[in-house]
Parts: structure tokens; C-alpha cells; sequence
């Protein structure tokens, strides 16, 4: 089985019962096998990695948001209110690469 953590994609033979980490260099702003909101909204998934038909290799896409602007947003509806900063790109900015 396959799966992504922390920006970085894992495979886990049952059978075995051993984790293997197919990448280690996922930073802040650049990840591996799963999308910001921009491509998940446009793809319509979160996983960017999938199996080759015959289950011996992954395809996955790396993605580098660094150029995107950062954006606060506001969340005033508990007792105290709450800041995210996260990074999305206004109508002339650039996507990730």
C-alpha cells in the first residue's frame, strides 16, 4: 500500500510488515504526492500519486508553492479568534510549480 505523510510518499508491504520512504525532501512550501487546494479543486482529489497498472511502480506529483503569496485568514466565531496563513495565489500570481 501507498500513501503520503508529511510531503513525502511511503509504501508499506504488509506482508512484511516494513515502511519504505520513497522520498525526504519535502519542506514547508514544496511536497510530494498530494495537492495544494488549487489542484485538488481542479483535479477533484488530494492524492497526487497513483500505482502503474501493474502495481510495480508510483507516479507522484512535487509540488513547490514557494513563489504563492501568503493570506491570513480570519476565524472569529470561537471565544477567542484564530489566524491561518496559508498560501493561495490571487488572479495574476503564480500557480506551483
Amino acid at each position: 500500500m501507498g500513501y503520503e505523510r508529511d510531503g513525502d510518499v511511503y509504501v508499506y508491504d504488509l506482508g512484511q510488515k516494513k515502511e519504505t520512504r520513497l522520498t525526504s525532501d519535502a519542506t514547508p512550501t514544496a511536497y510530494n504526492g498530494h495537492f495544494d487546494w488549487v489542484y485538488e479543486e481542479e483535479f477533484g482529489q488530494a492524492q497526487a500519486w497513483n500505482w502503474s497498472p501493474d502495481g510495480r511502480h508510483i507516479a507522484y506529483w512535487r509540488l513547490d508553492e514557494s513563489a504563492e503569496p501568503v493570506v491570513q485568514f480570519s476565524d472569529f466565531s470561537g471565544h477567542h479568534p484564530d489566524w491561518a496563513q496559508i498560501r493561495i495565489p490571487q488572479p495574476g500570481d503564480s500557480n506551483p510549480r
